[in-house]
């Protein structure tokens, strides 16, 4: 049996006889060695039976593999990966044909097992799951996706401080997202702009920043994180700059809002998987604990400020005042937020306006450091539009498009989110852009079937994207780019909320640090990269992700040089 990189529309479940002999010498060893085991049980022996247990096992198998059978034969056998663990959900194993893909195979394989199967849209088949389901990066077959529904079961780790906007459904999701539609308005956007503004240049007019001609930061999220937590606080929250550190924190703190929120966001796994009753035993768990009690007491805190200070003159436009007012002026108990609802919202809010961005930026910066022509043309746009060594006005921010395609391209090359899931609600088919080998134009989605929008292969598929594996700004600057081929924030109704945000935001900061500073990458990792002229290996060692609640640079150290004549 010839095994290949990927198991594409293998004989799977269609055991040869090499492959029932192997099984059938492995059963006898088992055997064997279970028989010395009840033997040495001595009384045990008498009411178990290996054959009976055996008996159960293989029947379990076979039921399984014919039910797989039956499932995939009900949607035309739609070729794809045929696996003994699901690939779904994250776990510490290797990719091993036919058993399972590395967790990391979404952002390591990108568009490869579509590209080896010949069609953008895989069927996927496990026998620990025991279902079929699909992953596509076929951006026809993703837009009518938009109409399925979010499988809340594969959300519950998301939903630890309670159901959010980002995993409410239906008409829930409609009563989270209403009530913050009033604070995503141009007047909210032009406060965005001003506060990131403000902010990243008291970052350059700091202690560590002034006076100096270099600046060198061993790791880039160290200036994206905190800058990114100050603007949500300031243009999310609502409060001064000067306080956007959150330093008024409820009696008996541990830690600040800040790191509460970064712990808590670090150990979901293990909030998620230690009963409440176990925390505490031990001390890494206790502070895991003491972070998630932190984030929660501090965002009821925040809301029974926002509370108390709102009047009906009010016309504070930031998130959290818009969701306060709008909780308590809904006269429908249906409709209302509740408080709690409101702090899981605020928790949201606050991880997604943050760490998304923060980690995005983080990479362009690097993009930049390792693409020098394109930080370049990116000054000299920049030069166009505002003073020397000073950022743009919020009026010219949408003439900026060349820093705005370092950001698409950023984004497009690196989208914080792999995978998005969604679950059919009725029996349904949805269209292909292109037919797949066995000429079928559109596949069939049984009621139930996960379908996941496969973000990074769709953003690396060649048939929408010229050399995918390139960093080219300029693709953005063509009126006909492939906007249904570009998902880093989701589309159709449940399209990021915070798009706008985050996008001034980040250029903002991009826009304050490029008027004066040229970014370039350490020495050590210039030298790292000397001889290689490839691109795509030069990007990959200069330039390492991980995959954490969102897409994460690791040791992405940065050099700050000041640009003469920019004072």
């Amino acid at each position: 049996m010839t095994l290949s990189r990927y198991p594409f529309s293998m004989p799977t479940l269609s055991l040869s006889e090499d492959v029932l002999q192997a099984l059938g010498a492995f059963a006898q060893v088992v055997e064997d060695d279970f028989k010395a085991l009840t033997a040495a049980l001595g009384p045990v022996n008498q009411w178990i039976s290996w054959r009976s247990v055996s008996a159960a096992l293989f029947v379990a198998f076979g039921l399984r593999v014919l039910s797989i059978r039956r499932r995939l034969g009900a949607i035309g056998n739609v070729p794809g990966l045929r696996l003994v663990v699901a690939p779904e959900f994250p776990y510490p194993l290797p990719r091993i044909p036919y058993i399972c893909m590395d967790a990391e195979w979404w952002n390591k394989l990108r568009h490869e097992p579509f590209a080896d199967a010949g069609t953008d849209v895989l069927s996927v088949a496990s026998l620990t799951s025991g279902t079929v389901s699909y992953v596509a990066a076929d951006p026809v077959a993703l837009k009518i996706s938009h109409q399925l529904i979010k499988p809340q079961e594969m959300y519950k780790l998301l939903n630890l401080v309670g159901v959010h906007i980002v995993t409410a459904e239906g008409a829930d999701y409609r009563r989270h997202r209403m009530p913050a539609q009033g604070s995503f308005t141009e007047r909210n956007n032009r406060l965005v702009w001003d506060t990131s503004l403000e902010l990243a240049q008291r970052i350059t007019q700091s202690d560590t920043w002034i006076g100096k001609d270099v600046v060198e930061i061993d790791e880039a999220v160290k200036l994206t994180l905190p800058y990114a937590m100050r603007v949500i606080n300031v243009a999310g929250f609502g409060r001064s700059v000067s306080d956007s550190k959150v330093q008024t924190l409820p009696a008996g703190s541990v830690m600040t809002f800040e790191e509460a929120i970064e712990v808590a966001m670090a150990n979901l796994v293990t909030l998620a998987i230690v009963p409440r009753w176990a925390i505490r035993w031990v001390a890494s768990w206790r502070r895991v604990d003491d972070s998630l009690n932190e984030a929660l007491n501090t965002s009821r805190a925040l809301i029974a400020e926002r509370r108390a200070d709102l009047s009906d003159a009010d016309d504070r436009i930031d998130l959290l005042s818009s969701l306060v007012r709008a909780a308590d002026s809904e006269a429908d108990p249906n409709l209302r937020l509740t408080d709690a609802e409101l702090v899981s919202d605020v928790i949201a809010f606050l991880v997604a306006g943050h760490e998304t961005t923060a980690h995005s930026v983080a990479i362009a910066l690097g993009l930049l450091a390792l693409h020098p022509e394109e930080q370049d043309k990116v000054y000299e746009e920049l030069k166009t539009y505002s003073e020397p060594g000073m950022a743009p006005k919020y009026e010219d921010l949408n003439k900026l498009r060349r820093i705005h395609a370092v950001l698409q391209e950023t984004l497009r090359l690196y989208p914080p989110i792999p995978r998005i899931s969604k679950a059919s609600a009725v029996d349904t088919h949805i269209p292909l852009a292109f037919p797949a080998p066995n000429g079928m134009t559109s596949v069939p989605v049984p009621k139930g079937t996960i379908f996941t929008a496969h973000i990074v292969g769709l953003h690396y598929n060649p048939r929408w994207w010229k050399d995918p594996f390139l960093f080219r700004p300029e693709r953005f600057l063509d009126p006909e780019w492939p906007r249904d081929a570009f998902l880093p924030f989701s589309a159709g109704p449940r399209v990021c909320i915070g798009r706008r945000f985050a996008e001034t935001e980040s250029i903002a900061f991009m826009a304050t640090i490029l008027a004066k500073y040229h970014v370039e990458l350490p020495h050590h990792t210039k030298q790292k990269l000397e001889g290689i002229t490839d691109e795509r290996v030069r990007r990959e060692r200069g330039l390492k992700v991980e995959q954490r609640l969102t897409l994460m640079p690791v040791e992405l150290g940065l050099v700050f040089r000041k640009r003469k004549g920019d004072e």
